[in-house]
């Protein structure tokens, strides 16, 4: 889960003082565009997200492994065709996890938006109790850049451009410019409106 604060985000003084003006005078207006920064780093952090492997990569790989290997039990090549058979039952006990790709990139939401007189933050991450929410801490903390109990991507993720560990904390990174641009317009609008 990552939380989005405004401090962190308003690198200009003018910037964070209308910000926290406006959090007293305009809270309704401040979760507005709050909402309109998760959401782009949520947009991000779901481009990010490791994914499982689609039914055609784990073919593909099995028998890319099963020529290297000389094949095994339920993998078979016809020496004189070079043709490769996979039986139904080692790719059903292969793609436990690749059946249905793209469980912890669809959970990864905008989870809550909240600006009251004291703070102002928008919450992104994966529900726990959505299909993605029992393996979401470990992809995400305990990979390559975290931890490392996993060090390894898998197919699908490796054939994804910028998946991998720490993709929500590198989404916020990758769009602080973004979210500086979002708060300036959300100030804007405020002070056009007659707020100040």
């Amino acid at each position: 889960m990552a939380t989005i604060n405004t401090g962190a985000l308003a690198n200009e003084a003018q910037l964070e003082r209308d910000l926290r003006r406006m959090l007293t005078a305009a809270p309704s207006l401040m979760r507005t565009g709050l909402r309109k920064l998760g959401q782009v780093v949520e947009k991000r952090a779901q481009a990010y997200a490791p994914i499982s492997p689609k039914l055609e990569q784990l073919s593909a790989n099995l028998i890319r492994g099963a020529v290297k290997r000389g094949a095994k039990t339920n993998i078979s090549i016809n020496q004189n065709t070079g043709v490769v058979s996979i039986k139904s039952s080692t790719l059903k006990a292969r793609r436990k996890d690749g059946v249905n790709p793209g469980k912890l990139q669809d959970n990864t939401k905008v989870q809550k938006v909240a600006a009251t007189d004291s703070q102002a933050y928008v919450e992104i991450g994966v529900a726990s109790n959505s299909d993605a929410g029992r393996y979401a801490h470990y992809i995400h903390d305990q990979g390559p850049h975290g931890t490392r109990k996993w060090k390894k991507p898998g197919i699908g993720t490796r054939a994804k451009p910028g998946a991998g560990d720490k993709f929500i904390e590198r989404a916020v990174d990758d769009t602080g410019a973004e979210q500086v641009k979002i708060l300036t317009t959300t100030v804007d609008r405020w002070f056009k409106s007659g707020g100040f």
